[in-house]
């Protein structure tokens, strides 16, 4: 076929449920798709030539968020393959919630975050192993001594890779931080004034209340 008569689109999805929150659009309209791009939305598009797919009563919708994951997939007991879940949860984007610390955090982004199709980004753990002893039988806790949580190396990772994290994590409470309690939020909340970025915080079972 010559470049005169290709087909506008590639796909057109027709009669689902659209939802683009950015953009103020619920409801049902047909979207069209170029060269990998959503080219048009609209209540009705001739898909001159290109490919059809009926989607009634399915939503469609741009590629969702999902801020809690642990994607440290194979290197942390509590972590999953981020492509499984990913595929079968429309996500496009996956918030790892503290897995790696600044003493992994290297590993986590060479041998996960780099081989992904998906994008994943994460909030650094301050603690310097990050999320270590966490299983059904082994709950270890990270964030029990101020000697595991170094302010400095938390901050000085972060501003290494600010392409890739994009807040501080805390778990605090029970066995994950024991008798050092509240200490362990402190030193998270300093650590995350110090780059000016959010801090994700967990809280467990008491102590402290």
């Amino acid at each position: 076929m010559s470049q005169a008569t290709a087909p506008k689109y590639d796909l057109v999805l027709k009669g689902g449920r659209v939802i683009d929150e950015r953009n103020g659009r619920d409801g049902r309209f047909d979207v069209a798709i170029a060269r990998g791009k959503i080219a048009a939305i609209a209540l009705s598009i001739d898909a001159d030539g290109a490919r059809v797919r009926d989607v009634t009563g399915y939503i469609v919708s741009p590629g969702l968020i999902d801020i809690h994951t642990h994607v440290y997939h194979k290197a942390t007991s509590l972590s999953v393959d981020p492509g499984l879940v990913a595929r079968r949860s429309a996500i496009t984007t996956l918030i790892d919630a503290g897995s790696a610390g600044a003493g992994n955090f290297d590993g986590f982004r060479d041998y996960v975050m780099a081989h992904s199709a998906y994008r994943i980004l994460a909030f650094l753990n301050i603690s310097f192993p990050g999320i270590f002893g966490f299983d059904k039988d082994v709950q270890l806790g990270e964030a029990t001594a101020r000697s595991m949580l170094p302010v400095h190396h938390c901050v000085a990772k972060i501003e290494a890779n600010p392409d890739r994290i994009i807040g501080v994590k805390v778990r605090i409470g029970g066995l994950v931080t024991g008798d050092f309690g509240l200490g362990a939020l402190e030193l998270a909340l300093e650590a995350a004034n110090a780059v000016g970025l959010p801090l994700m915080t967990h809280i467990g079972h008491p102590p402290p209340s």
